[in-house]
């Protein structure tokens, strides 16, 4: 369940996860894990700024039984700085339909309509009496309720992870293969309560067989590619340069052969396929120039 709630790391948690309530500018997420041993134990999410998202993932919640879990699950789950706590739901029904909105009003301190105010009453009136004020106030500035639709590959937020992938990170006709790809290598952590992480995201689009958008200045997934592709790039030109193409010569042999001419971009990356105008950018173009990529940033989002 918790796999087909996820979807895809950007389904939720990436700049794709707006529509399913999720701040975009916020940081991206770098590991995630699933049944995991935490309290909230369906998903818990390493962001690139250090902190976690800790979610329960259900079907269909209301002011019922899987909402008072969900709480007590949340209540006793320890929270490090910026922390979030998150019920992933499908279907939300009666007052959980408005506890999104309350609770982010809540932390806004906004004035809430009468319907978000029923809403949160619904939500702390169910909190575990062993909460405690000062850790039920924490526990509220943390929550969040997502509403996500991803079961499906027509489902809202399915369509919508798959229109941000495409262009961006695979080629524009490519997005639902890549969210669907990213789905079963999630079920397949799910199942075996693993952890992934980006490389591992970036390997199962390979393994799918789909073109990844290099792109220095882009989402991370498109600067680790933009990585990638500079250290071929240099690798093939340091081959060039020092070393015969020929494969039967190897050092200690005696005669050193003539140096083989260095290929080009173009030679190494042809057909490049910028579109101009859409702010994307094709499989060869680097976006901002790969010399200027820094490794101490890729560190820090990773």
């Amino acid at each position: 369940m918790a796999a087909n709630i996820l979807g895809s790391p950007w389904a939720v948690f990436g700049k794709g996860g707006a529509e399913a309530g999720f701040d975009s500018n916020g940081p991206n997420p770098t590991e995630i894990s699933l049944e995991t041993a935490d309290s909230v134990d369906d998903i818990k999410c390493l962001m690139s700024d250090g902190s976690s998202w800790f979610i329960q993932a259900k079907r269909a919640c209301g002011a019922d039984s899987h909402l008072e879990s969900t709480l007590a699950q949340w209540c006793a789950q320890t929270l490090g700085p910026g922390d979030r706590l998150g019920l992933a739901v499908r279907a939300p029904t009666g007052a959980v339909r408005e506890s999104g909105a309350a609770l982010d009003k809540r932390r806004r301190g906004s004035r809430l309509l009468a319907s978000e105010g029923w809403a949160l009453t619904a939500v702390t009136d169910r909190l575990p009496l062993d909460c405690g004020e000062a850790f039920e106030n924490d526990v509220l500035s943390a929550a969040y309720v997502l509403v996500v639709q991803v079961e499906q590959e027509r489902d809202t937020h399915a369509v919508a992870a798959a229109n941000w992938l495409a262009g961006r990170l695979v080629p524009d006709q490519d997005g639902a293969r890549a969210f669907m790809a990213l789905r079963s290598h999630f079920q397949l952590a799910a199942a075996e309560a693993g952890t992934s992480d980006i490389n591992a995201w970036m390997t199962a689009l390979d393994q799918a067989g789909l073109t990844l958008y290099p792109n220095a200045g882009g989402p991370l997934a498109a600067r680790r590619q933009a990585l990638r592709t500079a250290v071929v790039r240099c690798r093939k030109a340091c081959f060039g340069r020092y070393f015969c193409a020929d494969a039967t010569w190897r050092p200690g042999t005696g005669v050193r052969p003539a140096p083989a001419r260095e290929s080009s971009d173009r030679d190494s990356y042809p057909g490049d396929s910028t579109r101009p105008g859409t702010g994307r950018v094709g499989p060869n173009q680097v976006g901002s120039d790969v010399s200027s990529l820094q490794f101490d940033d890729l560190r820090q989002d990773s």
